[in-house]
């Protein structure tokens, strides 16, 4: 059986020409609406940008006619003509890409809306008496708290509205759990509490449950991973993002909110590291958050105790150790890289016990001597506890176990010194830390 040019379609070169054209015409077609497509992202994108540097500049009273209550008025109504334009585009015109970024836009705004009832409310209701020097244009006042009142149980059942018909076009199946999750912590924008550690603590309660709330939603069947999700999932961290940003931005910092900072940032990375347990940059952030931590925390315990003598001092060394080599023989248990691993232990064997060593030697005196024993004997029981699981270079061992003989002939010499001149009670508790320094490690060599 033969095949004719016939059976294959084409009865001439002129067909196949026509043929060769049109493949040429698809193929302009085709680059075209690419570059449409793509101009009108841009297009999108800068206006995005121009409606958020609107939002931002009334947020700090960029707007001077009428009083805050008309002013935040203004704002709501802004926040609604977001709305309105989505639904506009995606109703009317058809588009629904244009349609999702105005719904976008708008549950930002609610985020707004809620910093600045928030801002207003502390300004006759403060829940507490900081003192915050903000700038003049970020000052919101209420004259009239009945008024505001009224106003702001209006505004939230309208942005409540706002938010769930928002979710439901960016995320349809979980738009009633995400708008109930993303509204709740919205309020926290309300609280009126400025005191930085409450602030702070505020924030990572925020943080947290939206971290909980996105691993849980993120799980149900039928919902997928697209952009929009995404953002919507976004939006849940925007509250609690906002309010670390103020209390770091505006309020007076104090070592113990550093302090609570670092400790919750490593809480947080330490939750996100049992979800990626080979993922380097988690474990550098964590070992680097617990050396923020410690130092913090030695900081805070200066600045609370404000007791200039030698035992408080060692008071913040010891906290401070705790600290440190309690986290980072945390992170050495659930961390499953060798390097990280050896990386945690050889920072620790060389240039942390030197710095302990080097305290005692500097302060001459045979508690201190005992503290900086303890805390170097600690790490050694961390580097045994590698060894034992063949996850640690020799190096490291052997360097921490020199620097504990020299921590132990630091502690003979100020014990001959105390057997010289008498002090019995220096020398008995000095030997009975020995003594449980020694069980300890042979609990960990047999642990």
């Amino acid at each position: 059986m033969t095949l004719n040019s016939h059976a294959m379609g084409f009865n001439n070169e002129a067909d196949l020409g026509t043929v060769a054209k049109a493949d040429t015409a698809l193929e302009s077609t085709t680059t075209d609406n690419t570059k449409s497509i793509s101009i009108a992202q841009i297009l999108r994108g800068f206006g995005a940008l121009a409606i958020m540097a609107s939002l931002s500049l009334f947020t700090l009273q960029g707007w001077s006619e009428g009083n805050d209550v008309s002013r935040y008025i203004s704002l709501l109504g802004q926040t609604g003509l977001l709305a309105l334009s989505g639904f506009l585009l995606s109703n009317i015109v058809k588009e629904l890409k244009g349609a999702r970024v105005f719904y976008m836009l708008a549950l930002g705004s609610v985020v707004a809306n809620m910093t600045v009832l928030g801002a207003m409310l502390y300004s006759f209701l403060p829940l507490d008496k900081t003192i915050v020097d903000y700038p003049k244009m970020m000052h919101w006042v209420v004259l009239d708290p009945s008024a505001f009142i009224v106003t702001a149980l209006l505004s939230i059942v309208a942005l409540g509205a706002l938010s769930y018909f928002s979710f439901a076009i960016l995320a349809r199946p979980i738009a009633k759990p995400l708008t109930l999750s993303f509204f709740a912590l919205s309020l926290l924008l309300v609280v009126p509490l400025r005191l930085p550690i409450l602030a702070i603590t505020l924030a990572a309660f925020g943080l947290v449950i939206a971290l909980r709330q996105i691993e849980s939603l993120s799980a149900r069947q039928g919902v997928f991973s697209t952009l929009e999700t995404k953002i919507a999932f976004g939006m849940l961290l925007m509250p609690g993002i906002i309010i670390s940003a103020r209390a770091l931005l505006l309020y007076s910092m104090q070592a113990p909110v550093y302090a609570l900072i670092a400790v919750l940032s490593y809480l947080g990375l330490r939750t996100w590291r049992q979800r990626n347990r080979n993922n380097a940059f988690i474990d550098s952030a964590s070992f680097l958050s617990s050396i923020l931590s410690s130092w913090f925390v030695f900081i805070s315990c200066s600045e609370l105790i404000q007791i200039d003598t030698h035992a408080s001092w060692l008071v913040y060394l010891s906290v401070s150790a705790i600290v440190l080599l309690t986290m980072s023989f945390d992170q050495v248990r659930q961390v499953r890289s060798l390097a990280t691993k050896n990386c945690i232990s050889a920072i620790l064997s060389f240039v942390y016990m030197p710095i302990i060593l080097l305290a005692g030697l500097i302060d001459q005196n045979l508690l201190t001597a005992l503290v900086c024993f303890g805390i170097n004997a600690f790490v050694v029981a961390l580097n045994m506890y590698l060894a034992r699981r063949h996850d640690l270079k020799g190096a490291s061992f052997v360097a921490s176990i020199l620097f504990l003989i020299a921590s132990f002939l630091m502690i003979a010499g100020h014990a001959f010194e105390s057997i010289i001149s008498g002090n019995w009670i220096l020398l008995g508790v000095g030997g009975a830390l020995l003594i449980f320094g020694g069980s300890a490690l042979d609990r960990v060599r047999r642990s």
